[in-house]
């Protein structure tokens, strides 16, 4: 089984979020931030732990060349369906992307 990692914006919380899928309950990480792309987060993200969450520094999502990914990485970008999609209140509207990996992949 593939496992699938997906960093979104939840716009019901406010947050930019990595977890199993859009509807997943909880997830592996999140922060708020007002970033239109992931990669432009300037906050520090809270990662969970097993019990509850903490500020993790080291935690970073970068901007990759999908034609150089490492052999056990496939990624794939998308916008949620027009009936999900939220729109900001400047009208631009945020994407998620999708990380499939053969083992655990660092974010």
């Amino acid at each position: 089984q593939d496992k699938v990692t997906i960093v979104a914006f939840d716009a019901e919380k406010g947050r930019w979020k990595i977890s199993k899928g859009l509807d997943a309950k909880g997830d592996f990480a999140h922060v708020k931030d007002k970033a239109s792309l992931p990669w432009e987060i300037k906050k520090i993200w809270k990662a969970f732990n097993g019990e509850s969450y903490d500020e993790d520094p080291d935690l970073t999502v970068s901007l990759v060349d999908p034609t150089n990914l490492p052999d056990n990485v496939e990624m794939r970008v998308s916008s949620a369906p027009s009936s999900k999609r939220k729109s900001r209140k400047d009208g631009e509207s945020r994407a998620h992307a999708a990380v499939q990996a053969d083992s655990t992949v660092s974010l």
